[in-house]
């Protein structure tokens, strides 16, 4: 089995009856869904779980705010507090502990998150771990966010030109797949027209952690064997 193209699948069992009227159990392949990320991206690779249940933040009251500035994004626990303290977790199994951070974990997306019209795409935001001196786990001075921009999917010309229209169409766009040296902390939904110096609004930025860090195992186990 190759981790980085095989996709974690449930087998859902169901009755179904024959032709003489006796109903039998059957088992079928099926996608774990996850409904906070829409019914098109029902499933995750196997590598994308095994780094999920090594690599995580712990602390998850750091959400996406406002980075100060047209088209910067910061991480913090509120938009009132000029440091983030406190961001812990684990970093491919060992333990991590930001005591201090000298001001916001900020940065800006490349110009590669620009959409036409016609399209939207997702972006993920991460903390890049491999930037940090590995004999302390400490970070003193700032650290950038770093950004994986998500493939552009095709809606009608200036169909979501908000993020925050998540229903209707950013729940049908996956999120991109962040690398062995990150930590995602949340995405931003990127709508139509919109250049990468455009101005990043509160409806845009996502910080949902059972999403970006969780594995739907309700779903995952539906099929279990029962003694």
């Amino acid at each position: 089995m190759d981790l980085r193209t095989e996709k974690v699948m449930a087998f859902v069992s169901s009755l179904v009856s024959a032709g003489d009227g006796i109903q039998y159990k059957t088992l079928a392949p099926q996608p774990p869904a996850d409904t906070t990320l829409g019914a098109s991206h029902a499933q995750i690779l196997w590598l994308e779980m095994l780094r999920r249940s090594i690599t995580y933040v712990a602390s998850p009251s750091a959400t996406l705010i406002s980075g100060g500035s047209a088209g910067a994004i910061a991480l913090g626990p509120s938009s009132g507090m000029t440091t983030e303290s406190g961001f812990a977790g684990r970093f491919q199994g060992m333990p991590f502990y930001f005591s201090t951070v000298s001001g916001f974990m900020s940065g800006q997306p490349s110009s590669g998150v620009s959409t036409a019209s016609n399209q939207i795409r997702k972006v993920l935001v991460t903390v890049p771990m491999s930037a940090l001196p590995v004999s302390t786990f400490a970070a003193s001075g700032p650290v950038n966010l770093t950004f994986v921009i998500g493939s552009a999917f095709k809606t009608s010309a200036n169909a979501a030109t908000s993020g925050g229209q998540g229903v209707s169409y950013f729940d049908y766009v996956p999120l991109p797949t962040p690398s062995a040296g990150e930590i995602p902390v949340g995405w931003l939904n990127w709508p139509n027209s919109q250049a990468a110096s455009a101005s990043i609004q509160t409806s845009w930025m996502i910080t949902d952690y059972r999403a970006v860090q969780g594995q739907n195992l309700s779903a995952m186990m539906t099929g279990m064997p029962q003694p």
